[in-house]
């Protein structure tokens, strides 16, 4: 099957032929990994369409990949006469420079590139390595370190470019910044974008709605300021026993602060007090004996209260 497509891709181009059947010829040259097919096809396309700079594109692509950067050079400088709009010719016929060695071409193709379109990083990347042939690194080093920075150090191309430079000019490599807040952002975003309002979802707030006959609205919800939920009950009280979302609270009983203050003012006046009966020691059921001894010893019994009672004399 690969050798009938190549052989199809590599027939000469009839007056049947259309442009989508080129295009389906070169796309089987190319999955069957046949670029001599390709580029033939390519060539005499361009030749009979030669006002159409796509095929001609095509053609110089191709070159360039067999590694025939010279003539794929010399394709896109053609078609860049032809078409000096197209930004895929400019950036070719720049990268081709560079393979070939020709820097000053290629520094002035990509300064013409970033007037058609091509990213700042990307220039700059191109224009310090055309200096870099020229052996002016010390410059090249400039104009990368810079828009490096200015990018937010996010362009890896021209992070890959100092690395090499570095042993050459002596400087250190600024980090990349590989957690761009922006990109994690803008990637949230994306995937989000097709969620729902967690705080809205299964709510309807319609006549009849539970929502409705609580008296919340959407307004209300959504885009009020959220209240503290501490103060829902107390501070957002309105006139009338209402909160603010609504909701009347007329029928609950508030205490007074008269009897909310009386009982505890009540407990802490009586809380230091010894209320309790003293016990009656003068009386006791069980009479005890007395001795001569006993009462002696009684009699010059200390007293309890006193705390030093058991000292001896001095």
């Amino acid at each position: 099957m690969a050798s009938y497509e190549c052989e199809d891709a590599s027939r000469g181009l009839t007056e049947m032929d259309t442009p989508e059947d080129v295009l389906s010829a070169v796309r089987e040259a190319m999955m069957a990994d046949d670029l001599d097919a390709a580029e033939a096809t390519l060539r005499m396309a361009s030749k009979r369409w030669s006002r159409e700079p796509e095929f001609a594109i095509r053609y110089a692509r191709v070159l360039s990949q067999q590694g025939k950067d010279k003539a794929a050079f010399k394709a896109y400088r053609k078609v860049m006469r032809k078409a000096p709009e197209r930004l895929d010719a400019c950036r070719g016929a720049a990268d081709s420079a560079i393979k070939v060695g020709k820097g000053r071409d290629a520094e002035k193709l990509y300064g013409r590139a970033i007037g058609l379109g091509l990213s700042l990083d990307e220039a700059n990347a191109g224009i310090a390595r055309s200096l870099t042939l020229r052996n002016r690194h010390a410059e090249a080093w400039e104009i990368a370190l810079s828009q490096f920075n200015d990018s937010g150090r996010k362009c890896r191309e021209l992070h890959a470019l100092m690395k090499e430079m570095s042993p050459i000019v002596g400087a250190a490599v600024p980090p990349l910044n590989e957690f761009d807040m922006a990109d994690v952002e803008q990637t949230q975003q994306e995937v989000r974008r097709d969620h729902l309002d967690p705080i809205l979802t299964g709510q309807s707030f319609d006549a009849g709605s539970i929502e409705a006959m609580a008296g919340v609205d959407k307004k209300t919800l959504v885009e009020d300021d959220v209240q503290e939920i501490e103060n829902l009950f107390d501070d957002s009280v309105k006139m009338g026993g209402e909160t603010s979302l609504g909701i009347d609270l007329s029928f609950l009983d508030q205490p007074s602060e008269t009897e909310e203050n009386s009982p505890q003012t009540e407990e802490v006046a009586t809380r230091d007090l010894d209320l309790s009966e003293p016990e009656d020691t003068s009386q006791s059921e069980v009479a005890v004996e007395t001795t001569p001894a006993a009462a002696e010893t009684k009699a010059t019994a200390p007293d309890d209260d006193d705390p030093f009672a058991d000292w001896p004399d001095l």
